[in-house]
């Protein structure tokens, strides 16, 4: 179960645990401070330079973490974009980026990249998508991937036109709709 705010107390420890452990540690650990939420933000520092840890297992755990504390500063939303890019950990870096919703919004040029890279496994490309929901409600350049992804020609996978399908209907919520979109 999730820690919540009132481990507030123990996040200095949890902060030295994750400074100086073994990976295993680390992992537990950072992921700990992300169930505490917006109380850990001390830990922010720390876990933005395990986004660039050697053992991806920790570069997981920092992502994972960084999204539960909910810090949308520059640092952590360059990080977790450059986590994007790294393979092991691309799904826990969009859904990160999902959980800072708009404030990560500088993250959708390469959210759009990796939702519609059709050689990405789906998962990937499904996190993305998600995350684009959440990241760009109202952008051109987010609407135009979905659609694309949607009415598209290319070899787009059923459960990745599926997710961009939901997303689009998630970005168009309160406005006319999706349908005329798809037309």
């Amino acid at each position: 179960g999730a820690l919540g705010p009132d481990a507030a107390a123990a996040v200095p420890a949890l902060i030295a645990h994750v400074e100086v452990s073994d990976w295993e540690t680390v992992c537990h650990t950072a992921r700990a401070l992300g169930e505490i939420g917006r109380e850990a933000r001390a830990a922010v520092p720390v876990l933005v330079k395990k986004l660039r840890a050697e053992v991806y297992t920790e570069r997981e755990a920092a992502a994972v973490a960084l999204g539960g504390i909910g810090c949308a500063s520059e640092e952590v939303v360059r990080g977790l974009i450059e986590r994007l890019k790294d393979f092991p950990v691309r799904e826990e870096a969009a859904e990160a980026l999902r959980q800072l919703g708009p404030a990560a919004k500088t993250a959708l040029l390469s959210l759009i990249a990796l939702g519609t890279d059709t050689k990405a496994p789906p998962g990937h490309q499904d996190a993305a998508l998600r995350a684009l929901g959440a990241v760009g409600t109202a952008d051109d350049n987010v609407l135009g991937a979905l659609i694309g992804l949607v009415r598209g020609r290319q070899a787009v996978r059923l459960l990745v036109r599926a997710e961009a399908l939901t997303t689009l209907a998630e970005v168009r919520e309160g406005s006319r709709g999706v349908l005329p979109l798809l037309v």
